[in-house]
């Protein structure tokens, strides 16, 4: 890394932005339509209409601010998920609002019409404030008067009330989020995209590019890889880390793990030419370009990869 190359994408910071950047899919003014391209990544149908994340969480109030303590969606069962939704949707249905579960979990919105909404992603928002953070917007001050009516009507759901019993966060508020319809199209410079990021593979599927899951390791990819073309592999695990202020830290240190499965043998095969360029796409925008050249390099002292996060350069 300490020999590579440093530029910054025409991005703003976060990783929705950067991959959109990516596939060169220009945002709205009202910003990014994550949803509607996760559901073509997660293989759910898209239709015209305009789509929301719905993302169901756990406030903790708190004297002088709400926090957003856990994004609940990857732990919820699809049974207490399904009780929720139907709950909603019961409630809401006049209003031209349905709420959806797809496969692997996520919540999505569909509106009967466009709602002119500037939103934050539910992962910005873990362990924060979320009064700053609110809907803004034509539409704001009206979807401010919805989650607040969508908090009441999940207060005293069996399924939050059995959830406390056992010791679990309720389910007490939705977080919207990436609202938007579906995008015309995209362009790409790749071969292929590996990921099991819903919106990468969304993205890949609307530039007509060949999407996979994510990989074990780089061996692994290059195994099955002819030696020719620009490959995009997209890892979101660092990101995973703060779905929950209170949850306690597992796996080990991702820092680690990607540097045993991906960078260092990553380096490995640039020394072997079986790789002729790295690029490291960080989600603030910047890319870290290294190639056989940068190897040479060898008067550049090594950084740990702990010093190349935004908060240390």
């Amino acid at each position: 890394m300490s020999r590579a190359s440093v530029e910054g994408l025409r991005t703003s910071a976060g990783f929705e932005s950067t991959l959109f950047c990516l596939f060169e899919v220009n945002s709205s003014a009202d910003g990014l339509p994550v949803a509607a391209v996760c559901r073509l990544g997660e293989g759910e149908p898209v239709t015209e209409e305009y789509w929301l994340l719905a993302d169901p969480v756990h406030l903790l109030v708190q004297r002088d601010r709400v926090l957003l303590a856990a994004a609940l969606a990857g732990e919820l069962e699809r049974v207490e998920s399904e009780a929720l939704v139907a709950q909603f949707n019961a409630h809401f249905a006049e209003q031209g609002m349905a709420l959806t579960v797809a496969a692997g979990g996520r919540w999505y919105l569909r509106l009967a019409e466009p709602a002119a909404l500037v939103t934050t992603p539910t992962q910005r928002l873990v362990g924060h404030d979320i009064h700053p953070a609110l809907p803004r917007g034509r539409d704001g001050g009206r979807w401010h008067g919805l989650l607040n009516e969508i908090q009441m009507l999940f207060h005293a759901h069996p399924i939050n009330i059995e959830r406390e019993a056992r010791g679990l966060p309720a389910v007490n508020a939705l977080w919207i989020w990436g609202g938007g319809q579906l995008p015309q199209g995209a362009t790409s410079h790749y071969r292929a995209v590996y990921s099991s990021e819903p919106l990468a593979r969304g993205l890949a599927r609307l530039a007509t590019v060949p999407d996979h899951p994510l990989p074990e390791d780089l061996a692994t990819l290059l195994a099955g890889e002819e030696a020719c073309g620009r490959l995009l592999v997209v890892d979101h695990r660092l990101a995973q880390q703060g779905q929950s202020i209170t949850a306690a830290a597992v796996g080990g240190d991702p820092l680690a793990e990607l540097e045993r499965t991906w960078f260092a043998p990553a380096r490995e095969a640039l020394a072997a030419g079986r790789l002729d360029l790295i690029e490291l796409i960080a989600a603030d925008g910047r890319l870290f370009r290294i190639g056989r050249r940068a190897r040479r390099l060898f008067w550049r002292r090594r950084r740990p990869l702990t010093a190349y996060r935004p908060d240390r350069s």
